[in-house]
């Protein structure tokens, strides 16, 4: 509901909103806390939701919304998730509707088994995404991130892979592989990037402390003096 522009939501948990509220301004995220199974609704900020001090202190991030805002709508809208796919390079329509780059590597790197996105792009039917229309009765489209893990580099970057599920309705309308990839410029398809390595650059990013990967990636981290290791 908040994802859909809903502040009742929050007024219906006890957070006064200002007249005309509009939550779709920012990004809100859901955690449970692992002790008591407490829930928690986060106000988070136009590029994401700080979720390190709340895993510090037990919660688990379940749930983040994306922002909609002048210049995220679809300049295209009518493309399924496959179609939004198919160009891994610089489609800002997939960049606006999908998970981000961030949002895959956060998972990989917290070893999360599964975290939804849930984003303001309505289901036109068919696996067709497009534009809310305000009063529109079309159900939004969310998507799930399942067991990411890092499965090597591509440049100096970390390339995640996991299943992703769009999700409208309570139905299910496109699910699949996707690889996610670099930095200023992000990447994201249904096939790994062609220059795959499992092995990292000279200048690539280590793998993170407790992220989930697969088997068999070589670090190649430089020898400390004396032959230990670093």
């Amino acid at each position: 509901r908040i994802a859909d522009g809903d502040a009742t939501a929050l007024n219906q948990i006890g957070v006064q909103t200002p007249q005309g509220f509009n939550p779709q301004g920012r990004e809100w995220g859901l955690a449970r806390r692992s002790s008591d199974g407490a829930f928690l609704v986060i106000q988070g900020e136009t590029g994401g939701v700080k979720w390190v001090d709340l895993m510090k202190q037990g919660f688990e991030p379940l749930d983040h919304t994306h922002p909609m805002w002048e210049g995220r709508a679809m300049a295209k809208p009518g493309a399924t998730v496959g179609e939004l796919l198919a160009d891994p390079g610089i489609n800002m329509d997939r960049i606006h509707v999908m998970p981000s780059i961030e949002d895959l590597q956060f998972c990989s790197t917290n070893a999360l088994a599964a975290h939804e996105v849930h984003t303001p792009y309505v289901h036109m039917g068919g696996g067709r995404i497009g534009n809310p229309v305000a009063g529109g009765t079309a159900p939004t489209v969310s998507f799930r991130i399942l067991n990411a893990e890092i499965v090597g580099w591509a440049d100096i970057y970390l390339v995640t892979r996991c299943r992703v599920e769009a999700v409208a309705g309570g139905q299910v309308v496109w699910q699949g592989q996707v690889y996610g990839w670099g930095g200023g410029i992000p990447f994201m398809g249904t096939a790994p990037p062609p220059h795959l390595s499992t092995t990292r650059p000279t200048q690539g990013a280590y793998l993170p402390n407790k992220c989930r990967h697969v088997a068999g990636l070589n670090e190649n981290r430089p020898q400390q003096p004396g032959g230990g290791g670093p």
